[in-house]
């Protein structure tokens, strides 16, 4: 809930991209917590699709477009003043964002064809390589916190065929981002962290499956939260800002610099 924090107490990093982005697929993500709605993250299934429905459709002109908005809020003005809730406010809320978004010109940002083809795949041709990529292009354009998802660690079963192909896919796409943000000069002013949810005891059990046939576990006993586990998925969090390469030397509070994120469950 860092992100949320901050969100909450400092506001809005850029005038029309989101505060947040959750970039995986995570039915169970907490959201905003108790914050309000706007504090949330967005979220971005895959991030080599982009944003979707953030363009009008063919033979919508902008003056028919505000028409509808403004007959649509006239709909909604008896209820809104009924139903006076955060709630109800967040929906309306959430159209506002959602017109800014839809005409900023740093929804570019979201446009991986943009990145060179090599630089592509150096991160690897993955959602979580690609989405550590789209990671990098948010924070060059003012966006504070994103999170990536890994999943799939949890691996009860074949684990020394499965984590040495996970850490593979982790360690080329983390690679890729360090040595991206040092040739761009961003290195210095942005934080990254790899957690996880817990961890378990490096060693192994065996078990007997399907007549007797015998496969490698990991033990399922959690030994302690602990960064970069070989059982539950890291989570990384880059932190960055944009200092002006004068003021990269001076010391700047992490709770004044934008914030990026990768959970691997």
């Amino acid at each position: 809930m860092v992100q949320t924090c901050l969100s909450f107490f400092q506001g809005p990093s850029h005038t029309a991209l989101p505060p947040y982005l959750y970039i995986g697929n995570d039915s169970r993500h907490p959201g905003a917590g108790f914050f309000a709605k706007k504090h949330g993250p967005l979220m971005v299934n895959n991030p080599e699709a982009a944003l979707k429905n953030v363009r009008m459709q063919k033979g919508v002109t902008d003056e028919r477009f505000a028409m509808r908005r403004k007959l649509a809020g006239a709909l909604d003005t008896e209820f809104q003043e009924k139903w006076d809730t955060r709630g109800v406010k967040a929906y309306a809320d959430m159209y506002d964002d959602a017109v800014r978004l839809m005409k900023s010109e740093d929804l570019v940002a979201f446009d991986l064809t943009k990145e060179p083809e090599e630089l592509r795949k150096s991160y690897g041709k993955d959602t979580f390589g690609q989405g550590c990529l789209l990671a990098r292009r948010l924070v060059e354009h003012g966006v504070r916190f994103i999170e990536i998802s890994f999943g799939s660690w949890d691996t009860h079963t074949a684990n020394f065929i499965n984590t040495p192909r996970l850490c593979d896919t982790l360690d080329t796409a983390l690679t890729a981002l360090v040595t991206d943000l040092e040739q761009r000069g961003m290195l210095e002013s942005t934080m990254i962290v790899v957690s996880s949810e817990f961890g378990a005891p490096r060693r192994s059990i065996r078990t007997k499956v399907a007549n007797t046939t015998p496969s490698s576990a990991l033990s399922s006993s959690v030994a302690a939260s602990k960064a970069a586990s070989t059982r539950e998925p890291p989570r990384l969090t880059a932190l960055a800002s944009r200092r002006t390469k004068s003021a990269r030397r001076t010391s700047t509070p992490p709770s004044a610099m934008p914030l990026v994120s990768r959970s691997i469950r």
